[in-house]
């Protein structure tokens, strides 16, 4: 798809077209589906579902309990992937040739690879800081704010 994309439309139309349906969607989330949250949500109808299914079903039932919610944690988390590709290998087609693209194609996969799991890296050690930052502040001073531990 991005390769039909780049040879019909100039890259930074290649770019608009990727990242304004996002736009799009967190504005829409923001003026619209947020504030809405508790007309949209069916919560009698998961609680009438999880009634007449196990217990075992209590995750995806809360998945759709707040789907909005959810949605907006699957569109959150594709924004980086998305933008992070599409910036760099619009950068790598700009300044490679088609030559140079045989030869060096794999190693600019590999880089982006390795990227890839520096970010995931970095979400682990995030997870891990907020697991220890809701136990820390009740030691250290009384707050419970983590970005006040980022930060510091």
């Amino acid at each position: 798809m991005y390769a039909k994309m780049t040879d019909s439309m100039e890259s930074k139309n290649v770019f608009y077209a990727c990242v304004v349906p996002f736009l799009i969607f967190f504005s829409l989330f923001a003026g619209a589906i947020y504030p809405a949250r508790a007309l949209i949500h069916p919560h009698a109808l998961v609680d009438s579902l999880a009634a007449f299914l196990p217990a075992n079903f209590g995750a995806p039932l809360s998945i759709i309990r707040n789907w909005s919610f959810a949605l907006f944690y699957v569109m959150a988390e594709m924004w980086g992937s998305v933008v992070a590709s599409l910036l760099f290998w619009g950068l790598a087609n700009e300044v490679t040739t088609v030559d140079e693209a045989k030869k060096y194609c794999k190693l600019k996969s590999m880089f982006l690879k390795c990227c890839a799991f520096s970010f995931d890296c970095l979400s682990i050690f995030m997870m891990c800081f907020g697991f220890v930052g809701k136990y820390v502040p009740s030691i250290v001073g009384g707050t419970r704010d983590i970005l006040f531990w980022v930060l510091l």
